[in-house]
């Protein structure tokens, strides 16, 4: 669940600041354990870079 809601927020600022593609895309895992405690914390964090990605295709006559 982690992984895939910051997934969400990464793209959902993408979005934010007007891209339609992320590149680059890099996922950490991060965990902490505390000496003599059952507790683990866990911490996943995705970076990448928001770009606009235009798609126009090629026409026959520049593939030439």
């Amino acid at each position: 669940f982690r992984s895939k809601q910051a997934l969400l927020d990464l793209t959902r600022q993408g979005i934010a600041m007007g891209a339609n593609a992320i590149v680059g895309l890099r996922k950490s895992n991060a965990h902490y354990d505390q000496a003599g405690s059952q507790w683990r914390v866990s911490r996943v964090t995705y970076q990448g870079t928001a770009v606009v990605v235009d798609r126009k295709v090629p026409s026959a006559e520049a593939a030439a």
